[in-house]
């Protein structure tokens, strides 16, 4: 909006009443003057003024001038005639500065306006109003006005807005806004003195109240002189505002330099003037800064804002004079929580309704969106609380954003007593599509507090954890990405002890029996001590696959586990053999326990494995035939056994190349038996 345009528009005017008031002093026959005054106005705005009402001059050593019922006429594609209407305006002039040629305007009172500033994208503003060319001296004495300073100017002391209405309305959004003022009041000692400034009304129907001071009008139409002061403060949808500082060019709202104080109690009020859809249920809300303006953008210094638990300070610097805005800042918080901030997670599904779902989503990602600005960002954060998530301590960030190209590196954060770094790359050049590269580092880790952190305290005591990851897929959404991605995934932990009363409290059905399965003697033992456990997992074309590469040792088990996981069809098929760490035995259950978990990732089926349950069953049945297990026999299934007794060393290990089946029966029994064996464990 050209406030300056405004301003003028009113000085200008008021100029013309000054005017005519000089003439009307002479002369008991005001009405006459009806047309002078419009004359003027037209000369100086180029829109009609109608007086429809009286006009009137009281006679003293203060002659007030008052026109009743008048309008000026809208731009000619406005949506109604009239931009301004009002009641009545009232102009109260000293009478000895008249004789002298100047105009002190002690008083200026406007009842019931009703101002409509409305604007669109073919026309701009109907504010912006344009003065015919010059037509002689209706239009010289107004334009010397606001050209040669305040010796033509009125001496504005006091301005009064009663019972008015505001109309803001932008047609290209289809937004707008509507502000009543019961009472608005400015006032100075003289032309060059400070405004001080009291009034209150509603904004789109928020109760307002505003007070405080300005620079004197003097120095809206000197440029070139100093900065324009303003210590303003406000109260609006229970929000209170403070602004004070100065503004370099305040008609063209530019070179502010200003401290800024907001604290707004119920922050959705305050959405509600600004957003067409506010959120809900924000917590109260704090900003203190000191807002300055930068050539091309601005800068907020000394920033300490706070939402809730949620408090952040720094710097931000925003430029916007590039192809695209870029946004620099260096931000800390000590507790940052985005459970408070973001909606709230839907609830968990039912595992009989999650059927045929995914759990990743093949939505569109918005890679568009980093096309759209540039930043360059550190963020540190002493404690982050995610939604129905850990809270993570020690966060920090350094996020670059630059021609669709965002980069972390790194991310760090404290969790389960260790440390996760995290080093990322999303390069959307292309806007549609994405080529995404993650890699990720815990280290010195504990998974019992880890578990705890994630809402599964009691679980597992102690337990180190180490590993690293490193992914590199690309598509349009995170589904085709995993889908068609490389990488490698290695999970190492310690010894600790688990606490299997609550591992099977706190499992749903097939991990419960996945769990019964893998350790058979959990169901009667309170604790179970973890020697070590290792996921080594190998990411090719969206396949993730293990090779021995799922270990698990225990003080009474042994367990290993291969299989693929398909990260695009979100299909498992794992099979796990654990083994009694003890000696097998002669029952077939000692021998081996083959599972197998295979389906869709969020409803997969757990049974015993078909093909290897047929191979017990054979080589059981071919001891049992040839009259029981000889004491070679026996040997023979504990150095078997003994193949597996470290499976957690296996699993870390390089893949190898597979060893040669047996060609068939030897003959002898042992041998025959042994091979059986072998084949079964894999050696």
């Amino acid at each position: 909006m050209r406030v300056r345009s405004i301003l003028k528009g009113l000085m200008v005017t008021t100029v013309a009443l000054g005017v005519a008031a000089v003439a009307m002093v002479m002369t008991v026959d005001v009405a006459q003057y009806r047309g002078l005054i419009a004359d003027q106005v037209k000369a100086a705005t180029g829109r009609e003024l109608r007086i429809a009402g009286t006009v009137d001059l009281s006679l003293s050593m203060t002659p007030a001038v008052v026109l009743e019922d008048i309008s000026l006429a809208n731009a000619d594609w406005g949506t109604r005639p009239e931009m301004l209407t009002a009641r009545r305006l009232e102009a109260q002039v000293d009478l000895l500065p008249l004789l002298r040629g100047e105009i002190r305007v002690q008083r200026l009172v406007i009842v019931g306006a009703d101002l409509l500033l409305e604007r669109d994208d073919a026309h701009g503003g109907n504010w912006r109003l344009q003065p015919p060319a010059a037509e002689g001296p209706a239009l010289a004495g107004a334009e010397q006005a606001a050209q040669h300073g305040r010796s033509a100017l009125p001496d504005l002391r006091q301005v009064r807005l009663e019972d008015a209405r505001i109309v803001l309305a932008d047609h290209a959004t289809s937004r707008g806004h509507e502000v009543t003022v019961a009472a608005l009041e400015a006032t100075a000692a003289g032309w060059g003195a400070p405004l001080a400034v009291a009034g209150s009304g509603t904004l789109d129907k928020a109760a307002f109240r505003v007070e405080g001071t300005v620079g004197p009008l003097a120095a809206l139409l000197n440029p070139g002189g100093a900065p324009y002061a303003i210590d303003l403060s406000a109260v609006v949808a229970e929000a209170s505002l403070a602004v004070s500082g100065s503004i370099a060019r305040p008609l063209e709202a530019e070179g502010f330099d200003l401290a800024v104080r907001l604290n707004a109690r119920d922050p959705e009020k305050l959405a509600a003037l600004v957003l067409p859809l506010p959120p809900d249920d924000l917590p109260p809300l704090r900003f203190d800064g000191q807002v300055s303006e930068l050539p091309g953008g601005w800068r907020v210094d000394n920033l300490a804002a706070s939402i809730g638990d949620t408090a952040v300070a720094g710097s931000l610097t925003v430029l916007l004079d590039r192809p695209q805005p870029a946004v620099t800042g260096r931000l800390s918080s000590p507790r940052l929580d985005l459970a408070a901030l973001l909606p709230k997670p839907p609830q968990p599904t039912p595992s009989a309704a999650v059927r045929g779902r995914r759990l990743v989503s093949d939505a569109p990602l918005p890679l568009l969106l980093l096309g759209l600005a540039d930043a360059d960002l550190e963020l540190a954060v002493q404690a982050l609380r995610l939604p129905e998530g850990p809270e993570l301590t020690g966060v920090t960030a350094a996020v670059t954003l630059a021609g669709g190209r965002l980069s972390l590196k790194p991310l760090t954060v404290g969790i389960g007593r260790g440390t996760l770094t995290v080093t990322a790359t999303v390069d959307a050049a292309r806007g549609d599509a994405a080529v995404v590269e993650v890699e990720a580092e815990a280290r010195a880790m504990q998974l019992g507090r880890l578990l705890a952190q994630l809402g599964h305290p009691g679980v597992v005591e102690d337990g180190p954890l180490e590993g690293s990851l490193r992914i590199a897929g690309g598509g349009g959404s995170l589904r085709s990405i995993l889908a068609g991605a490389d990488g490698r995934l290695q999970l190492r932990i310690g010894g600790g002890r688990i606490d299997n009363q609550a591992l099977r409290s706190g499992s749903r059905d097939v991990v419960l029996r996945l769990g019964d399965g893998l350790n058979p003697l959990a169901a009667r033992e309170p604790l179970t001590t973890l020697h070590c456990g290792v996921v080594a997992v190998t990411i090719r074309d969206g396949i993730a696959a293990a090779d021995h590469g799922l270990a698990l040792e225990t003080a009474q088990m042994l367990v290993s586990g291969s299989g693929t996981l398909d990260l695009g069809a979100e299909v498992v098929d794992v099979g796990f053999r654990t083994t009694v760490r003890d000696g097998l035995g002669l029952a077939p259950a000692s021998l081996s326990n083959l599972l197998r978990l295979r389906g869709p990732l969020l409803d997969p089926a757990l049974a015993v494995d078909p093909a290897g349950a047929a191979r017990t069953a054979a080589s059981v049945g071919g001891a049992v035939a040839t009259g029981g297990l000889s004491l070679m026999a026996e040997r023979l299934l504990d150095q078997a056994a003994g193949a597996e007794a470290r499976p957690c060393a296996r699993a870390l290990a390089p893949p190898a190349a597979a060893a040669p089946l047996s060609a068939g029966p030897t003959g002898n029994p042992v041998e025959d038996l042994g091979s059986a064996l072998r084949g079964l464990f894999g050696q």
